[in-house]
């Protein structure tokens, strides 16, 4: 640990002595290597500003955004590096972690800024039947999906990304739909 905080602090003061871009795209190249989430918004603040007034949702990478039906803001990962990523660097303890139960699944991470002990019902089941839906469980009637706060999410040892085990759950069991309107004839873009 030491060791890598050594080098990333090279790499920073590289950067700052050189002042150009390239010291800038090799320090986040490595730390994406490291497995540190780096440069996660897309394009610049006037793009970001753009797309707002465009009502575009803002872009993550590696990772899917949705607001739930209260305002909730749920994130989804898209391969096994962005679901270990999600839920080790992007997701606080306090924030609802998802995943359809016993089949391969992107993790799904809500947003808990008011630290509420539980999710209000229908973004769980939001939550929910998104977690299904990119899940191996998408052509089943319904899927159970456990969730848990992320404090209760732990990674297993010698095992690939996003491989995890859960501390307590609770299961809730769901038709797969595709985002809060609930369709269910593809996916939508993000």
């Amino acid at each position: 640990m030491e060791d890598r905080a050594r080098r990333l602090g090279e790499l920073r003061a590289r950067y700052e002595s050189a002042g150009g871009a390239s010291a800038c795209d090799e320090l986040a190249e490595r730390m994406r290597g490291e497995g540190i989430a780096v440069g996660l918004r897309a394009g610049t603040k006037a793009q970001e500003k753009r797309r707002a007034a465009r009502g575009e949702p803002p872009r993550v990478e590696g990772v899917r955004i949705v607001t739930s039906s209260d305002g909730l803001e749920i994130l989804v990962g898209r391969t096994a590096r962005d679901n270990d990523r999600l839920t080790f660097r992007l997701a606080g303890p306090e924030d609802f972690w998802l995943h359809a139960d016993g089949v391969p699944g992107a993790h799904v991470v809500v947003r808990n800024p008011a630290r509420a002990k539980r999710l209000p019902e229908r973004t769980l089941r939001e939550a929910a039947a998104l977690a299904a839906w990119y899940s191996d469980a998408r052509g089943q009637g319904a899927a159970d999906v456990r969730w848990t706060p992320r404090k209760n999410v732990h990674r297993v040892r010698g095992a690939g990304p996003g491989t995890v085990t859960l501390k307590r759950f609770e299961t809730v069991r769901v038709p797969p739909q595709n985002g809060p309107s609930g369709r269910k004839d593809g996916p939508k873009s993000y």
